[in-house]
């Protein structure tokens, strides 16, 4: 039964190693646009896996592989719980990867603040993505960061 939970928590130590990369990729932040509504309570279960994964590891070895795999998914949830959206300077690192500046086609802001980007696919085609919400107060920095960074950025749109 030990090895399930010695893959168990591979598992949660690679997710946490990616996002890691993934972050460190999408080079320093330039503008942090996200809020994450679920931060606080996944912070809460994130020290109450670490702590419960650390003291199962600590008092008995009969369930030490079970705990290390606890601390590696209260890390996840670390991860996970800092994870925001962010304009960066390779691209917009949200929804778990990172959207390049030259996949960006165009940008939208409509009146509620969804930022919707049109990006570049396969084959000459295009799609639309929903990103997430941007603050009033930030809404006309993100435009000109957006446009700034986007390669033809006279097709930007934005409707304010």
């Amino acid at each position: 039964m030990d090895w399930i939970w010695l893959v168990i928590g591979l598992f949660w130590a690679v997710g946490v190693a990616v996002e890691i990369r993934g972050r460190q990729r999408a080079g320093a932040v330039l503008l942090d646009i996200g809020y994450n509504q679920q931060r606080d309570m996944q912070l809460g279960i994130g020290v109450l896996l670490v702590a419960v994964g650390f003291f199962m590891a600590v008092t008995s070895s009969r369930y030490r592989i079970q705990g290390l795999a606890y601390v590696a998914w209260g890390m996840a949830q670390f991860a996970i719980a800092t994870h925001r959206l962010q304009l960066r300077q390779a691209g917009i690192f949200g929804l778990r990867k990172l959207i390049r500046w030259q996949d960006i086609l165009e940008y939208s802001l409509d009146p509620r603040g969804q930022l919707v980007l049109k990006l570049r696919r396969n084959k000459g085609q295009s799609r639309s993505v929903g990103l997430g919400r941007v603050d009033f107060v930030q809404r006309q920095e993100v435009s000109e960061l957006i446009a700034s960074k986007v390669p033809g950025a006279a097709g930007a749109r934005n409707p304010e």
